[in-house]
């Protein structure tokens, strides 16, 4: 199916494996320019490769860790140097761990909150002003059915997607009539 975005410039954040990795090869099959990120590197250059053997596409694969200060910034950098600029956006990471809703703690809730919320509203917020500037873009977050149907020791990654959500739906309604769609996901359990 030609969904019209062969030539686009996208990024796809956790396409190292899993569903990143599931976008990015959709995405390189319609013909998109792609800036692949996640933490591992082995894994990620080694997807980065599969993408290219499978579709001949341009990849540029970028060590950053969502959960680190600054990686948002690095991102950008490398998608502008690489491609001139994004037009599709994919926000996922991995989720923080799995605690009892009783038992978590301010580090617990720092580091969930950058990983979920701070570095994928930041990444957005600077690549934003070219998509307006075009007329044209698509910021897709994979968040998780749990903001709608939570499960206990998942407080973390509920919380944090929530807050997510909460950022592009408003965020959504800004951009709107100037050709930028803003939508999120949310998958169940995958096996």
């Amino acid at each position: 199916m030609d969904l019209g975005l062969a030539g686009r410039r996208a990024v796809v954040g956790g396409a190292s494996r899993g569903l990143g990795f599931a976008v990015a090869d959709a995405l390189a099959a319609e013909g998109c320019r792609l800036v692949v990120w996640a933490r591992g590197r082995e894994a990620l250059e080694g997807a980065a490769e599969e993408l290219r053997r499978r579709h001949g596409a341009e990849v540029h694969p970028v060590v950053a860790d969502a959960g680190e200060p600054g990686a948002w910034a690095q991102v950008a950098r490398a998608a502008r140097e690489a491609l001139g600029g994004v037009d599709v956006l994919v926000l996922n990471a991995g989720g923080p761990p799995t605690v009892d809703p009783t038992g978590t703690t301010e580090e617990g809730w720092e580091a969930a909150t950058r990983l979920l919320l701070v570095t994928p509203v930041l990444l957005a917020t600077e690549l934003l002003p070219g998509m307006r500037a075009e007329g044209w873009g698509r910021i897709v977050a994979i968040l998780s059915s749990t903001i709608r149907q939570p499960i206990p020791d998942l407080v973390y990654s509920t919380a944090g997607r929530s807050a997510l959500w909460a950022w592009l739906k408003t965020t959504a309604a800004a951009v709107a009539r100037e050709g930028v769609t803003v939508n999120g996901v949310l998958p169940g359990r995958l096996a």
